[in-house]
């Protein structure tokens, strides 16, 4: 049967516009001053990277409000975004290091590729911010540089930004190969040790929350592509109100995580693929891991899974999953060779094609027609 609802639901992912109403247009190369051009960007301005390596090592941009000081960056508006984007979509730059933005509102981040090269740091850090886009990306690196994810989204606790990140649209990237170092290189995080490929750990409320459609997600062996959730103790708060919907989450111990005081989060038509890790004494996988959920309002349907033995596993009701706090229903998980999506282009970015027909509501390139 199809659900066409479901679709309408999240159409609101799609692409909002980026282009600048106002504003220059500036175009550097890998010999410039990254840091320098794009802390002298002004709301409707465009920043253009030519092709090329480019070593921004730790470009942090601070838009504040602090006490006693103020950021070096100036964020853009509703009507007057920023972006950043390559000069030439078909030959993205290369930035190698850590890229953060702290209360980066409405700035668009498009047709980059990013590289995780300082230790124990992501490729991307977004903290705090209202309307920010990320789209059209590729995040990579943390396999060496050991970081907890590619992919930080922050925030949430600075009582001058409340109700932050918020509107956030990721869309469209390649976010792949998490590290897998031993928990001897951090001997801080043994109690809780794991490495995401997207690690979402914002403190949620009201008005907080964002969307997270239709990118490619793999490569999190000793973790999950997706986390919802900070840190590991009982009921502390994370991400509300965050919609994940129509991803295509493979090859890692696990495709999505939450934890704690979570609420109002929406999984919805995403496409998961081999999961990897078992149980300390269970040599079972699960596709979805809820660790000690308390939060309300979150549901989980529509999605597809293959290659695991559990779809979802609920720690709290490891036997009984219609009692989960999470909603899930309508969800598909099969290990039967007609339900293989036979995934095509694996391992590249914008690849990760299902040829299966079974499959094509669902993931990256998912019609939603469940």
């Amino acid at each position: 049967m199809c659900v066409a609802v479901a679709v309408s639901l999240f159409s609101i992912a799609l692409v909002p516009s980026s282009s600048s109403a106002v504003g220059r247009v500036r175009v550097i190369g890998p010999q410039s001053n990254f840091a320098a051009a794009v802390s002298s960007l002004r709301p409707g301005d465009t920043l253009q990277l030519l092709p090329g390596t480019y070593s921004i090592g730790l470009a942090r941009f601070y838009a504040g409000p602090f006490v006693g000081r103020t950021g070096n960056f100036v964020p853009g508006t509703a009507a007057a975004p920023i972006t950043i984007t390559a000069a030439s979509p078909s030959d993205p730059p290369l930035l190698r290091g850590l890229l953060s933005f702290q209360g980066g509102d409405h700035v668009v981040l498009s047709y980059l590729r990013v590289e995780a090269t300082i230790l124990d740091s992501p490729a991307l850090r977004m903290t705090d911010g209202i309307g920010w886009t990320v789209r059209n990306c590729e995040f990579f690196g943390a396999r060496n540089s050991h970081g907890l994810a590619n992919v930080e989204i922050g925030g949430g606790v600075n009582p001058a930004r409340p109700g932050q990140p918020s509107r956030f649209q990721f869309l469209y990237n390649s976010v792949h190969d998490a590290s897998n170092s031993p928990a001897s290189l951090h001997p801080d995080r043994v109690a809780n040790h794991s490495e995401h490929n997207i690690y979402v750990y914002f403190h949620g409320s009201a008005g907080s929350g964002g969307l997270i459609q239709r990118n490619l997600i793999w490569g999190h062996p000793n973790g999950a592509g997706i986390k919802l959730g900070d840190g590991g103790v009982y009921n502390a708060r994370g991400p509300w109100n965050v919609t994940v919907a129509f991803n295509t989450i493979a090859g890692g111990g696990r495709q999505i995580l939450l934890h704690g005081d979570v609420r109002s989060n929406k999984i919805v038509g995403n496409l998961l693929w081999r999961a990897t890790q078992t149980f300390v004494h269970d040599p079972r996988t699960t596709q979805i891991y809820l660790h000690e959920v308390t939060g309300r309002g979150n549901y989980v349907r529509y999605n597809y899974a293959f290659g695991s033995s559990m779809f979802m596993f609920d720690v709290k009701h490891p036997f009984a999953l219609q009692l989960s706090i999470v909603a899930n229903a309508a969800n598909r998980l099969s290990a039967a060779k007609a339900s293989d999506p036979h995934l095509t282009a694996i391992n590249q970015v914008n690849g990760w094609l299902a040829t299966n027909p079974a499959v094509a509501a669902y993931g990256r390139y998912g019609n939603g027609r469940f």
